[in-house]
C-alpha cells in the first residue's frame, strides 16, 4: 500500500479518511437520476437523445440541467443519443439524425 500512497502523492490518513467519507448528495442524485434516465430511454425504445431526455425529465418534475443529463447518458455509455459532438453522424448511415 505504501507505494500506491507514493504514486497517488496522498497520506495514508488521508486516504483512509476519503475512504469512510460518505456519499455525497450530488453522487445520490445522480445514481438516483440516472435509474429514471435507464428507464425512460427504455420506454422510448431507447430513441431520446439527452435534449428529449431532459425534457422528459422536467415534464416528471425532475430538478437537473441539460449539460447534467447528457453527461449523465454519456457516463452510463449505453446510451447513443449522448455520443457527444467528435462524432460524425453522417458515418452512421442516418440512423441518429
Amino acid at each position: 500500500m505504501a507505494w500506491m500512497f507514493q504514486v497517488l502523492e496522498v497520506s495514508p490518513s488521508g486516504y483512509y479518511a476519503w475512504l469512510r467519507r460518505p456519499e455525497s448528495q450530488r453522487s445520490r442524485d445522480d445514481r438516483r437520476l440516472l435509474i429514471e434516465i435507464r428507464a425512460i430511454h427504455h420506454q422510448s425504445r431507447r430513441t431520446y437523445g439527452s435534449p428529449r431526455m431532459y425534457r422528459e425529465l422536467r415534464e416528471r418534475k425532475y430538478e437537473c440541467g441539460r449539460h447534467r443529463v447528457a453527461r449523465l447518458m454519456r457516463q452510463d455509455g449505453r446510451v447513443l443519443g449522448a455520443m457527444g459532438p467528435d462524432v460524425d453522424r453522417r458515418m452512421m448511415g442516418g440512423a441518429l439524425g
